[in-house]
Parts: structure tokens; sequence; C-alpha cells
């Protein structure tokens, strides 16, 4: 069965039949056919339990941004929904152009990022639950702080935002710990309902019993040749790390994770059968509807060996203090503050993965992540890795363009073939 397909035609009917319904049959549907790994099966799970637990109400529904601790509306007994994962879903099954005209009808620019375009979009058809609250921090992305603002007049919610500073001191951190509990008063307000302590001090233990695991998981994909493919890692690892942080789910994907890498390291089962290139892929996305980049990449015997997206920038959470560690976790994000930040980190990457050539992939309508690409590419051409800064776009396929992607593509590959 063609998955995409089926996706596809199911979201266009539900437009007419009920787009709870249609949802919810497309993501079952898509997990029945499926015949993968057990971990993308967990993925799929906590993503059709999310599905189900934001349409049907069954719990406070709290849109969020990808850069909100996620522990932090599990603790609220809420169930946060991620916009730009859902939107993602949508370019995977080929409804994306769509919603995304249909986002440019509600006003929506077509140069900001095509996430929220997707999302406005798919809002506007309503496919989206309606949000009891909305909770989004400031930094990273200046677009996600204006598309929630907007979102929260037009379901006519609270929009509670998180300000997050350029500096990481003291004071900042004070700030920013400040922010949380004003946040987690307003919430109670709100909810009518009584934040318990004790659950956050749970929920960020289950956090820190799964970042252990994802510890061990990137450390088994210091292997060579690459155990775990880097275009799987950009599609749902990516997505469990924003949802299911403070989850028994999150818990068990990654521990399954954990074994099945194992598993495949003592089989000798590579994710490139003729591995010669290991590739860094930088920035948080990859294009999701269809396209030939990896599969050119493989064709070649390069490997996306590691990504920036799975690095493991935060430290493990103090349970003694359990706001300050959440606000920490916030600022601690490698791409805010100096460039420098994340040149550091990258250059940890390059090394304990043994990479020998960087792909920045800058999405269209990203400021932080695509401004900083050529400052990167200077340093590491100097120390002689290549270096391609790959345009394109995550969600929209209007801005992918295959025949001069893949001649830059292959260019890339010959610079690293000839050394």
């Amino acid at each position: 069965m063609n998955i995409k397909k089926t996706g596809e035609n199911l979201i266009r009917s539900s437009l007419h039949s009920g787009p709870i319904l249609g949802l919810t049959d497309m993501i079952s549907r898509h997990l029945a056919y499926r015949n993968n790994e057990l971990g993308f099966k967990i993925w799929l799970r906590h993503f059709f339990s999310t599905v189900k637990d934001s349409m049907l109400k069954r719990k406070p529904v709290i849109w969020t941004s990808i850069f909100v601790p996620s522990e932090l509306i599990y603790a609220m007994g809420c169930v946060p929904f991620h916009v730009e994962i859902f939107a993602l879903i949508a370019a995977h099954l080929n409804v994306s152009k769509e919603m995304i005209h249909a986002g440019e009808e509600e006003g929506y620019s077509s140069d900001l990022c095509s996430c929220y375009r997707c999302g406005a979009g798919l809002s506007s058809r309503s496919f989206f639950p309606r949000p009891d609250i909305i909770i989004s921090s400031s930094h990273l992305c200046d677009g996600s702080t204006a598309f929630f603002r907007n979102m929260a007049r037009y379901y006519g919610v609270p929009h509670l935002l998180i300000d997050v500073p350029y500096g990481d001191g003291e004071s900042a951190k004070n700030y920013v710990s400040g922010q949380i509990r004003d946040v987690i008063r307003e919430a109670e307000r709100i909810l009518s309902s009584k934040f318990s302590m004790d659950k956050l001090e749970e929920t960020l233990a289950i956090s820190n019993e799964t970042r252990r695991y994802h510890e061990r998981f990137n450390k088994l994909r210091e292997h060579v040749p690459a155990p775990f493919s880097g275009a799987n890692a950009l599609t749902y690892v990516s997505a469990m790390i924003f949802m299911s942080m403070g989850t028994y789910d999150g818990l068990s994907f990654f521990r399954t994770l954990c074994r099945e890498v194992e598993e495949d390291i003592e089989d000798s089962r590579p994710a490139v059968s003729n591995e010669k290139h290991r590739l860094l892929w930088l920035h948080q996305v990859r294009p999701y509807y269809k396209n030939t980049i990896f599969s050119d990449l493989e064709a070649r015997d390069a490997v996306i060996a590691f990504e920036e997206i799975t690095y493991i920038f935060w430290s493990p959470y103090n349970l003694r203090d359990p706001i300050e560690s959440l606000a920490k976790r916030m600022m601690e994000n490698i791409n805010l503050g100096p460039i420098e930040r994340r040149l550091d980190a990258v250059r940890d990457m390059v090394k304990k993965y043994s990479i020998d050539g960087i792909i920045h992939f800058s999405h269209w309508g990203c400021r932080w992540s695509s401004g900083g690409a050529y400052m990167l590419r200077s340093y590491f051409i100097d120390k002689g890795i290549p270096f391609l800064v790959l345009n394109g776009d995550c969600a929209d396929p209007a801005n992918y363009a295959e025949g001069p992607t893949k001649t830059r593509i292959q260019a890339f590959l010959e610079i690293l073939e000839s050394r």
C-alpha cells in the first residue's frame, strides 16, 4: 500500500467528512501498514496517542513550540501539541502544498517558515484541536512567536510567552525561572487545576533516565560504519526529542533504539552497505516531502553519521531545583548566544563521529540557523573539511529544485572522493 497516497486521500476526504475521524484513521492506517523496527512503532504509538488525546480533548491541550521543554506540559497534566511536527507530517503525506496555500490565503507571507504557513492552513481547515492555552518561547525562532500570538487571537485563548535572553548568566537564569513560575501560576488559574511540584520532579526524573539512554544511543553511533540512518534520526528521533521527554514512551523509545542499534552493530548491519564518507547534517530539519537527497547520498556510499538535532546540549535536571533546571535547559541550547557556542558543539560532533564532510540544510524562512551557515563553512573549509550549504525547504515542495540540488550534492561528493 502507498502510505503517502492513502494519507493524502484521507486528509482530502476528511475535509468533507469530519477531520478528527479522518486524521485518526490516517494515523492508524499508517501504524498498521508500516513494517518497521520497534523503535519506529513506539514513535508512531506516541504520536497516535497525542493525536487522540488532543483531538478528543481527553486532557487539556497546550499548543507549544518545540523549544519549550515538553516536561513542563506533561507535569501540568496536559497534552503538548506541536504544530511544527504536525506540519511536517502533512509534508510527508503529500498535502503540505495545499495546506500552505490555505495558510497564505489566511494572510501568512510566503517569506515565513513553511511549517507555520502549513500549520495555519491545517488550522483554518479544522484539522487541529482547539488549544486551552498556547505556551511558546522567544528564543531561536521569531516566526514562532508571531505565529503563536496570531493563533491565540484566532482561537481566543491566552498566549503565555517565555522570554529567553541572549545571555546565560545568573540574572538571566533567574529571569527565565521567574517566567516559568508565572506560566505555571497562570496555567493553574486558566485550567482551574493545582500544579504539583512532585509531579514535575517525577517527570524530570523520567526525562533524566531517558537522557541517559539517549546519550548511550549517541555513543553507539560513533561506530564505524554508521549503524543508524541519519534520515531516520531527522524524521522520528528528532520528533521524539521534542514530543516525548518526560514520558514513559520516550524512555521506552530510547531504550529500544539502544538495543536495536547494538544488535545492528553486532550483526554487521550498517546504515549504508559500503560506507565511504561520513557526513554531519546541520540544522533541525530535512525536506519531508518526496525528494532524492538521501538516496543520492547513499548511491555514492555517503551516510549521515550524525545530525545537530540529536546532539545532547542540556545537563541532567537537578531534581532539587526543578524550575531552575527547566530554565537552564532552555538557555543551554547551542544555537542561543554567540556563534562560537554552536561552533564548539559542531567541532565536538565532527571529532566524535569521524566526520569528513558537512551539509548545512538552510531551510527557507529560518533566520537563526541559516544566518550562521557561512561562518561555520568558512571555519571548516579552513580546516580542510568540505562544507555544503544546501538551500531548501522542510515542508514546501515549491522551494525544492531537484535538478540543482542533485548537481550540488554530486559536486560536493566529488570533492570528498578526490581527497
